[in-house]
């Protein structure tokens, strides 16, 4: 995976605003770094599909790395959870987030942090 193209893929055809689809923008992100993610999932399955392509999860970093990706849980009203990457400056999903949530609704679940382990 290359983390530039895929970061800079993300940050330049991203929205601005939500258009509930971040899964399948994170996804053609993973694709124009190299990754052959031709899965289509709801986010909140990406922790079963990344692990085929190398990442892992991490405890909460202190920092991130460009390339991190955060995928939430399913949550009432937002029955496919919700996934964005770190393009080194802030989390975007099919739209640039003000932070890692984006909606209360997930301000009380656990989510996780998955790194590629092939580049760091």
């Amino acid at each position: 995976m290359t983390v530039t193209k895929t970061v800079e893929y993300i940050s330049l055809h991203s929205e601005r605003k939500s258009k509930g689809r971040c899964a399948y923008y994170v996804r053609k992100a993973l694709i124009a770094g190299g990754i052959p993610a031709y899965i289509k999932a709801p986010a909140c399955l990406y922790s079963k599909i990344l692990p085929l392509y190398g990442f892992k999860m991490i405890p909460h970093p202190s920092t991130y790395r460009e390339g991190d990706i955060v995928i939430f849980p399913s949550v009432k009203n937002h029955p496919y959870g919700h996934i964005a990457m770190w393009n080194g400056k802030q989390w975007v999903s099919d739209f640039k987030q003000k932070g890692i949530i984006v909606n209360p609704a997930y301000n009380k679940v656990d989510y996780q942090i998955w790194r590629n382990r092939f580049d760091y």
